[in-house]
């Protein structure tokens, strides 16, 4: 008896790693996918004509991506307003991208390319949201610190090891890896929308059997 109950607790934090691990990797490749997207339609990814500019870039993405990670963790949250609200802010701060874009014809300075990385990294204030509240439920101190923290780094070297292909191969193949980041993206969205799907007829299913 003893034995079961602990071969139980065992596959339950097993399944519960699992879960944790799936959501951080999901949450990283659809945040970077919507970044890549963002920089490539917008053509802010083009604005590097000087090596000496990647530093402020790279700079703004380590700080956007932190910061709106963990504001998206702590304010993770089941009530659709909220989520509604991570979406809006992250709305404009890109319109706010796009309006500097404008404003200095695509001649930004080093400070407001910072500025600009790290507002373009608003998405993962949606991502977080959604992915602590929908996916994991509460999680305690995982949820709000160590899921945000992982997010980051994973995120951060998905960019990084991406811009290192960009510059090996002449930068000439940005809109092959937007791609495949977009495909990882639309399969994972689908992959979830299937598994939503059959847990909500399982649990019907249940119920009606009970009744």
């Amino acid at each position: 008896m003893i034995s079961l109950e602990k071969s139980t607790e065992t596959g339950s934090r097993l399944n519960a790693t699992v879960r944790w691990l799936s959501t951080t990797v999901i949450i990283a490749i659809l945040a970077t996918s919507i970044l890549f997207t963002m920089g490539y339609s917008s053509d802010f990814i083009y604005l590097i004509g000087y090596t000496n500019q990647l530093i402020p870039l790279f700079e703004g993405i380590i700080i956007g991506t932190f910061v709106f990670s963990f504001a998206g963790s702590f304010t993770g949250s089941k009530n659709p307003y909220i989520l509604a609200a991570g979406v809006i802010v992250s709305a404009v701060f890109l319109m706010l991208v796009f309006l500097i874009l404008q404003i200095t014809d695509y001649v930004v300075p080093n400070h407001l390319l910072t500025i600009s990385a790290i507002m373009i990294c608003s998405m993962f204030l949606p991502a977080l949201q959604f992915g602590r509240s929908a996916l994991l439920g509460s999680q305690g101190l995982r949820g709000k610190v160590v899921l945000p923290l992982a997010v980051s780094i994973l995120s951060i070297i998905i960019v990084a090891y991406s811009a290192v292909i960009y510059e090996k191969s002449g930068q000439s193949n940005l809109a092959e890896i937007v791609s495949v980041l977009d495909y990882a993206a639309i399969a994972i969205l689908a992959a979830a929308a299937s598994y939503f799907l059959l847990k909500n007829r399982h649990t019907q299913g249940k119920s009606m059997v009970e009744k």
